[in-house]
């Protein structure tokens, strides 16, 4: 990895049990292109100009001469598209390949060609190797796209489980009509008799189940795995803990208890989404700037929010 962030093609080199060759020329270049099917990917180029074929383990991105013969049968175009090329191999039985105009490389079964075991190995084939390793997707832990998102998962597993034991211990919108405490930050009180101004439940709950913070990564594989990884943050008992909790009902207008407690469960959970982003980030100030941490903090209080700065 440079200096600046980017990565370093000579950090390919310097991959233990790496296996290179000399650089493609531009003749073996101009051919391969002239010869597969789509044209060589700018993607799959950068690599080859590094080094005409790369292998570790049982890892291997074909030089052009393998290239132009592996995308001479047309199996696997019939199996998984006109626009796929087959460009390496990631052990027996699992090949892969990129689609013509996409820098990603994936893993798809090849024996036979199975079209519905394709998945993303890598943003592009320079990387399967220097953030990768050469590792196939077998080989690597669950969130290899995002560093240290494996830690922060068990880390925010446990504190999500915390606010919601919390949840269970607070009758939500006991306070409503009380003065706001102190510690619910950047939310402002509202008449508790101007009950029509209370959000639409529908648009509430889209916003609450759709949120998600940033990827804390660049990539597409990254940003993949983020959002596997803010759904997987639930587990199925979390029910138990959610038809523990109490609500009662504060004034009519404001949505049925059952409603008020789903949204203070979703509030929780869009918590410990951000949690999980600062986890992986450092990046304090998302507890501040994120409506998750302010909303669960309003409901778990007693109040009831309005929007996301006001609650009564």
């Amino acid at each position: 990895m440079a200096d600046n962030g980017v990565l370093d093609p000579e950090s390919l080199h310097r991959l233990e049990g790496l296996v290179t060759n000399d650089p493609a020329d531009t003749v073996d270049l101009e051919v391969a292109d002239a010869l597969l099917p789509g044209g060589l990917p700018f993607a799959l180029r950068e690599l080859l100009q590094v080094s005409n074929g790369v292998r570790v383990g049982e890892t291997e991105v074909f030089g052009t001469s393998r290239l132009i013969a592996a995308n001479e049968d047309s199996d696997h175009r019939w199996a998984l598209g006109e626009q796929t090329l087959v460009i390496g191999q990631a052990g027996a039985g699992s090949a892969l390949v990129m689609s013509y105009g996409r820098p990603e490389v994936c893993e798809v079964d090849d024996d036979p060609w199975d079209a519905r075991t394709t998945t993303e190995t890598s943003d592009t084939p320079l990387e399967l190797f220097t953030v990768h390793q050469g590792r196939p997707l077998a080989q690597r832990s669950t969130w290899c796209a995002v560093p240290g998102l494996d830690d922060a998962m068990q880390m925010v597993r446990t504190s999500l489980r915390e606010d919601l034991a919390a949840m269970a211990q607070t009758v939500l919108g006991a306070a409503y009509g009380a003065p706001l405490s102190s510690d619910i930050m950047g939310f402002v009180a509202v008449d508790p008799d101007l009950a029509e101004e209370l959000l639409i439940a529908a648009d509430w709950e889209s916003f609450l189940i759709n949120y998600r913070p940033d990827p804390p990564s660049p990539g597409s594989s990254a940003q993949a795995q983020w959002r596997l990884a803010c759904d997987a943050l639930l587990d199925p008992d979390h029910g138990e803990l959610l038809d523990a909790a109490r609500s009662t009902r504060v004034a009519s207008g404001v949505p049925s208890p059952d409603t008020v407690r789903e949204f203070a469960f979703l509030s929780i959970l869009a918590k410990a989404r951000e949690e999980l982003c600062v986890q992986v980030t450092g990046d304090a100030s998302i507890r501040t700037d994120g409506p998750g941490h302010r909303l669960a903090a309003t409901y778990v209080s007693g109040h009831v929010p309005v929007s996301l700065n006001q609650a009564r």
